[in-house]
């Protein structure tokens, strides 16, 4: 069987492959022929691959390349004499030494006189970055000898990201595929100033950043204390252990004062408290005193007024009875008739307003006390009562 491919194909559009027999492609030809010989077994049959002509149709039907595909073996060993000495002629330009040998090791490769067919262990294949030529024998042979579509060589090709002075090159065995190198990272390991310039660090040549710094370095507080920190968090924040307690001694000595403070100033308000709540008291002992004091003044002025009003009130009788007397002078008052025996008066006295008496009626006295002058006469009888001219006024009634 036989797989042709007939020509180049159009723009766009696959190539045609064309796949039949040896026969069948008899009398035609291809740029690129690929000829499978099918026969493989251990007895040497190799079918009708013995006949000379067949075997002219299978070699000269390609243009440019042909491949033969197959188990040189079975061929080299064949059955038939014409079938082995057309194969070991074609395959290695001699007859062969030996009998057919069916279940024999492989002959080793030797490279193919002018005019002789070249024979492979294995597809052949050539690296087209370093022209180096190699045979696959087995399938999985690919991931060994040609791991990245290459060969099994390191690229090297120069990388974009590279960040060295000198390129260190693709890292990957060869590759086909050189697009990768515009975007593919160096990962060699270079040595680099850390951030603070103080040590070195190693990082991938194409890294963007560079790592922390594990070094230990020592930094100082504001009251130069001693710490030990990594070199990449010296210049953050951290906490003094000597200065926090410093910081808490001094707040509890603060809080300390404070409370003292309040203590002091609790026991102030409570002097001036008592101050102003005895300041109190006393106005309101002095108020209540005073007010006992108008009290009883009051009261004193009242019961001095009550005498003096039954002071007067027996004045008044006394002088009432005296003047009642027709044994005393016509003129005389109230205060010239006091001091005598009220008791020895027999009769009583009359005293009568200066308004409502006239003043040719009697004799009269004038009496100085809170009523106003009266007058004091002497009862008259009847004979001089009525032997007297004019009307007689009526007596007021005594005050």
């Amino acid at each position: 069987a036989a797989a042709a491919v007939a020509g180049p194909a159009p723009h766009g559009k696959h190539a045609r492959v064309r796949c039949a027999s040896v026969d069948n492609f008899q009398g035609e030809e291809a740029d690129i022929v690929i000829a499978s010989l099918v026969r493989s077994n251990p007895a040497g049959q190799i079918g009708f691959l013995y006949e000379p002509e067949r075997v002219n149709v299978l070699m000269s039907r390609a243009r440019l390349c042909l491949i033969v595909i197959g188990d040189s073996e079975t061929f080299l060993h064949a059955r038939k004499d014409a079938g082995r000495k057309l194969w070991n002629k074609m395959l290695l330009g001699e007859a062969p030494a030996a009998p057919a040998n069916p279940l024999g090791r492989p002959l080793p490769y030797r490279a193919p006189p002018v005019g002789v067919l070249p024979v492979f262990h294995g597809l052949p294949i050539v690296c087209r970055q370093h022209g180096f030529k190699q045979e696959v024998p087995m399938p999985e042979s690919f991931s060994q000898l040609c791991p990245e579509g290459g060969c099994n060589r390191p690229c090297l090709q120069p990388l974009a990201r590279c960040r060295a002075d000198v390129n260190h090159g693709c890292p990957r065995r060869c590759h086909p595929d050189s697009s990768t190198h515009e975007r593919a990272e160096c990962m060699v390991i270079v040595s680099v100033p850390c951030k603070a310039g103080q040590h070195q660090v190693q990082r991938h040549c194409s890294a963007d950043t560079t790592p922390h710094c594990k070094e230990k370095v020592t930094v100082y507080c504001e009251r130069r204390h001693a710490h030990t920190k990594v070199c990449a968090d010296q210049d953050k924040g951290f906490t003094c252990g000597a200065c926090e307690k410093l910081r808490l001694e001094l707040e509890a000595k603060q809080r300390e004062l404070e409370a003292a403070r309040n203590k002091e100033r609790e026991k102030l308000i409570s002097k001036e408290h008592q101050l102003e709540q005895a300041q109190a008291d006393t106005a309101a002992l002095q108020e209540s005193l005073d007010a006992d004091l108008r009290k009883q003044n009051m009261d004193r002025e009242m019961k001095l007024q009550r005498l003096r009003q039954a002071e007067m009130r027996r004045e008044h009788e006394i002088a009432k009875a005296a003047l009642s007397d027709p044994t005393l002078p016509t003129n005389l008052t109230a205060r010239s008739v006091l001091p005598t025996a009220a008791a020895s008066l027999p009769r009583a006295l009359t005293v009568v307003p200066v308004s409502a008496v006239s003043p040719a009626a009697a004799p009269t006295s004038t009496l100085p006390d809170a009523t106003g002058p009266v007058l004091i006469s002497h009862r008259k009888s009847k004979e001089e009562t009525t032997a007297s001219s004019g009307p007689t006024p009526t007596p007021a009634p005594a005050p």
